[in-house]
C-alpha cells in the first residue's frame, strides 16, 4: 500500500523494494558471467563494422567533394564550434538565456576580482605613498588620487574569463554559473556572498600568488636638491628723548636647510599595464613679519621642493607582458589554463567579448605560432618578433584621442540640423555636434557612409551603433539573423531598416526624414537615434553629472558606463559640448593684443584674447612634450602675441605669484582667489611671459584687472596663456573644474 493512502509501513515497503532489485541485479551478474565472452566479441564486431562503413563514407566524400574542399568544411565547422563555445562563455552577453542565479553570478566574478584585484593594489600603494610624500615639509598626497590610480591599473577580469575557458575547452564546455542555474535567487545579497566564497577560492591564485598581479613600483633619486631657505631682516627705530628717530637694518640672514636625499616612485606598473608618473619642482615663497619692542622682522621662506603631480594617470598597455601573462606567467590555477600559441588569438576574442574594453595588441598570430611551434624559439624571443608595442595604446581604448586636433569644430553646415534635431528631443544641440564629431570626426570618416565598413565590434553609420541596438536584441531569437556577442548582424543587414521590426524587436533606431526607413547611413536618422538614445539614457540638459552619464553610456553601454574608456570618452564629449556651446570657434581669433580685453557684464569674465587651441580634456600633446601620449588637459589654452594682457577672470585676491621662470611646466604663473556667491575658486593663469606692476599676495584685485602678460614661459609649444579653474580648494588635478562651465558665452563679452 502506498504512503498516501494512509499506510505507516513505508520503510517495509522500501526495504522489499530493495531486496527486488537486489535480486535482479544478482541474477543480472550471472547472465554476464556466462555470456560475457559472447557480448564482447559482439561488440568488438558491432565497432569494427561502425568503423568500416564510417571511413568507407569518408572516402567516397573525399573522392567526390576533394581533399582541399573537405579541409574547408573541416575548418569551418570546428570555426562554427568555437564561436558557439566563445558566445556560451560571454560572460555579459547571454542575456536571457541565463537564469537570474547565472546572471548574479556572472555579475559577482567581475566584481569579486576586481575587489581582489584593486585591493592588492590600493594596499600596496597607499603603503608606499603615504611615506613618499609626507611629513613636514612635504604636503600629503591625497587618498583619492591613489585610489585613482589603483583603479587605472587594475587588469580586466577578462584574464581568469580566458584561463578558465581553456581548462575547459577539452572537455564537453559548460560554463562556470551552469553549475549554479538552479539556486535560489530571490535573495541576491546573499546568493552574492556564497559566490563571492565559491570564486575566491577557485581564484585566489590570482589574488596571493601571481606575480602578474601583484603591483610593482619603480623609483628614482629625486633630481633636484630640495631644501627650506629663510631670509631674515630686522629694521629696527629708535626715537630719543629729543624726538630725533634713527634707524638700524640687520641682515639679511640667510638660514639654508638641505633637506636629505630621498628617492620617489617613478613608474609603477601591475599586470601588463604602466604608469610612468609626473612630478614638477615646486618653489613656495612666504613672507612673515612679528614685532619685538622697537625692532620689526621680516622672515621670507623659500622652501623648494620635488612633488608628485596628482593628474589623472595615463596608462600604457605593454603587448609583451599581456602575452606572457596569458601563456606563462599568470601560474596554472585549480580551475585555470594557460592559452597555447596556436589558441592566443581565440583567447583575444574570448578576452574582448568578455569585457569590450580588453586591449587588443597588435600579434602576427600565424608566425607567432610558428615561431613557438615549429622553430622552438621560445617565448621571449618570439614575442621580440611578432608582438609589436604599441606606444602610444592606452588602457581603456582611448588609443588616438587628439581631442580638437583630430576632431575639429563642427562644420557649420550642420549647425541647423543639429538645433533641429535638438528642439524635438530636449537634448543640446551641442552635445549632439560632440557625439558626432567623437564617432565619426562630422561625418569625415568612410565608415559613416559607406555600408562595407563598420568598427571592429560592428558599429554603423554617423553615430556609430551596433545593428542589435538599432532593430532590436529580440530578434536574435527569432532565427530571421545571425548575429555576434557584441550586437553585429553578421547575415542580411537590411532587416535593420524596417520600422515594424524595431517596433517589435525593441530597437532605438529611428526614421529622421520620415521617409519611412529607418537608416543608420542616413545622417537625419542617424542623428534623430543619438540625440532621443542619449535622452533615454538620462539626459538632462544643465545637469554636468546627467550629461557626463549619458555620454559614457552612449559609449559603454547603460551596464558598463563606469569603465575608465567610457568615463574619458564623457570627459572628451562634455568638452566639446561645452567649447561648442560657447560659441568660441577653435582657432579663430576673437581679439587681439591691440585692442582693450573685453569684459563681460556677469560676476565673471575671459582672462585674455586670441586664437582657442586646446580644450579642457583627454589631449595628445604638441611634438615640442617629446611624447604622444594623450594626456589630461586640467584647463583650455588661449594663444596670442607675447605681452597681450590677462586679467582676472573675477574679483578676488593674489593667492600665489610664481616668481621663477621655469623650464617646465606652467612657468611664472598667478594664481587667485575668489568668492563667488558663497563658493570658493581659485584661477590659475600660466606661461606668464611677467606681471602687472606691483603685484603681490594678498592684493586685492577686481575682475578684468591686468594680473600679467602672455608669454611663453614653462613647457609649451607657443605664447600662450593656460587658464585654470579649482573649485573649493587649489588641488591640481583633484579640484579642477572645466573653465567653459564657468566663463560666460562669447556673445556677453563687451565690445564683440
Amino acid at each position: 500500500m502506498s504512503s498516501k493512502n494512509g499506510d505507516n509501513n513505508h520503510s517495509t515497503d522500501v526495504t522489499d523494494s530493495i531486496g527486488n532489485k537486489g535480486k535482479s541485479a544478482f541474477n543480472a551478474g550471472k547472465f554476464l558471467a556466462k555470456n560475457g565472452k559472447s557480448i564482447f566479441r559482439f561488440g568488438k564486431f558491432i565497432v569494427s563494422f561502425l568503423t568500416k562503413v564510417i571511413m568507407s563514407l569518408f572516402k567516397w566524400l573525399l573522392a567526390i567533394v576533394g581533399p582541399y574542399v573537405l579541409v574547408a568544411l573541416v575548418v569551418i565547422i570546428l570555426v562554427l564550434l568555437v564561436l558557439q563555445s566563445v558566445s556560451s562563455f560571454d560572460l555579459f552577453q547571454r542575456g536571457n538565456e541565463r537564469t537570474a542565479a547565472e546572471v548574479i553570478f556572472d555579475e559577482t566574478v567581475k566584481t569579486t576580482f576586481q575587489e581582489n584585484i584593486g585591493g592588492n593594489a590600493s594596499t600596496t600603494l597607499n603603503d608606499y605613498f603615504s611615506k613618499m610624500q609626507s611629513g613636514d615639509p612635504y604636503p600629503g598626497i591625497t587618498e583619492g588620487w591613489i585610489e585613482q590610480l589603483a583603479g587605472a591599473i587594475k587588469p580586466s577580469y577578462a584574464v581568469p574569463t580566458i584561463h578558465y575557458y581553456f581548462d575547459t575547452m577539452d572537455s564537453i564546455f559548460r560554463p562556470w554559473h551552469a553549475k549554479y542555474k538552479r539556486d535560489d535567487a530571490s535573495d541576491k545579497a546573499a546568493l552574492i556572498e556564497k559566490y563571492k566564497e565559491i570564486q575566491n577560492k577557485e581564484l585566489k591564485y590570482y589574488f596571493k600568488k601571481s606575480k602578474a598581479y601583484q603591483p610593482e613600483i619603480l623609483e628614482k633619486a629625486v633630481p633636484i636638491e630640495e631644501y627650506i631657505k629663510t631670509t631674515s631682516t630686522s629694521v629696527c627705530t629708535v626715537v630719543d628723548e629729543e624726538g630725533n628717530t634713527s634707524t638700524t637694518t640687520s641682515g639679511p640672514t640667510v638660514n639654508k636647510k638641505v633637506l636629505p636625499k630621498r628617492s620617489v616612485a617613478d613608474k609603477v606598473s601591475m599586470g601588463y599595464s604602466d604608469v610612468t608618473l609626473e612630478y614638477q619642482e615646486s618653489a613656495v615663497t612666504s613672507t612673515s613679519t612679528y614685532s619685538s619692542g622697537d625692532c620689526t622682522t621680516t622672515v621670507v621662506t623659500e622652501t623648494v621642493l620635488y612633488l608628485l603631480v596628482e593628474s589623472m594617470p595615463t596608462v600604457m598597455m605593454d603587448s609583451a607582458k599581456l602575452v606572457r601573462i596569458l601563456m606563462k606567467d599568470a601560474e596554472k590555477g585549480e580551475h585555470t589554463k594557460l592559452v597555447k600559441a596556436q589558441d592566443l588569438e581565440t583567447a583575444f576574442e574570448i578576452g574582448k567579448a568578455a569585457d569590450p574594453a580588453f586591449p587588443e595588441p597588435d600579434i602576427e598570430y600565424t608566425k607567432f605560432t610558428k615561431c613557438m611551434n615549429e622553430d622552438k624559439k621560445g617565448l621571449d624571443a618570439c614575442i621580440t618578433l611578432y608582438v609589436k608595442q604599441l606606444a602610444s595604446a592606452t588602457w581603456g581604448g582611448v588609443v588616438g584621442y587628439n581631442g580638437v586636433n583630430n576632431r575639429g569644430w563642427y562644420p557649420p553646415e550642420y549647425e541647423e540640423i543639429y538645433k533641429e534635431i535638438a528642439k524635438k528631443t530636449g537634448v543640446d544641440w551641442s552635445a549632439i555636434a560632440a557625439i558626432h564629431g567623437l564617432e565619426t570626426s562630422f561625418s569625415r570618416n568612410p565608415v559613416a557612409t559607406d555600408k562595407n565598413l563598420k568598427s571592429s565590434a560592428g558599429a554603423r553609420g554617423h553615430f556609430q551603433v551596433v545593428p542589435l541596438t538599432w532593430v532590436g536584441w529580440a530578434i536574435r531569437n527569432t532565427g530571421l539573423v545571425t548575429t555576434t556577442s557584441v550586437g553585429d548582424i553578421t547575415s542580411n543587414i537590411d532587416v535593420i531598416f524596417s520600422i515594424s521590426n524595431i517596433k517589435q524587436y525593441g530597437g532605438k533606431g529611428m526614421d529622421g526624414d520620415g521617409d519611412g526607413i529607418a537608416d543608420p547611413w542616413n545622417l537625419r536618422d542617424a542623428m534623430m537615434f543619438a540625440a532621443s538614445y542619449l535622452k533615454s539614457l538620462g539626459y538632462v540638459s544643465g545637469n554636468e553629472a546627467a550629461i557626463k552619464k549619458a555620454f559614457a553610456s552612449y559609449n559603454g553601454g547603460p551596464a558598463n558606463y563606469m569603465y575608465p574608456a567610457a568615463q574619458r570618452y564623457a570627459s572628451e564629449a562634455y568638452a566639446m559640448h561645452l567649447a561648442f556651446q560657447s560659441g568660441m570657434s577653435n582657432g579663430v581669433a576673437f581679439g587681439d593684443s591691440a585692442t582693450p580685453i573685453p569684459v563681460s557684464a556677469g560676476d565673471v569674465t575671459w582672462p585674455t584674447v586670441g586664437r582657442f587651441t586646446s580644450k579642457y580634456g583627454y589631449r595628445v600633446l604638441p611634438s615640442v612634450y617629446g611624447t604622444n601620449k594623450p594626456q589630461m588637459h586640467w584647463g583650455i589654452d588661449i594663444a596670442n602675441n607675447t605681452g597681450t594682457p590677462v586679467v582676472s577672470a573675477m574679483a578676488g585676491t593674489i593667492y600665489k605669484i610664481e616668481q621663477k621662470n621655469y623650464k617646465t611646466n606652467w612657468g611664472l604663473y598667478v594664481v587667485v582667489k575668489h568668492n563667488l556667491n558663497g563658493q570658493t575658486y581659485y584661477t590659475n593663469y600660466a606661461h606668464l611671459n611677467g606681471y602687472a606692476s606691483g603685484l603681490h599676495v594678498n592684493q586685492p584685485v577686481q575682475k578684468g584687472e591686468i594680473i600679467g602678460y602672455m608669454g611663453f614661459t614653462g613647457r609649451g609649444s607657443g605664447p600662450h596663456l593656460h587658464f585654470e579653474v579649482y573649485k573649493g580648494q587649489f588641488s591640481y588635478g583633484n579640484t579642477n573644474m572645466n573653465p567653459l562651465s564657468l566663463l560666460p558665452p562669447m556673445s556677453e563679452l563687451k565690445g564683440n
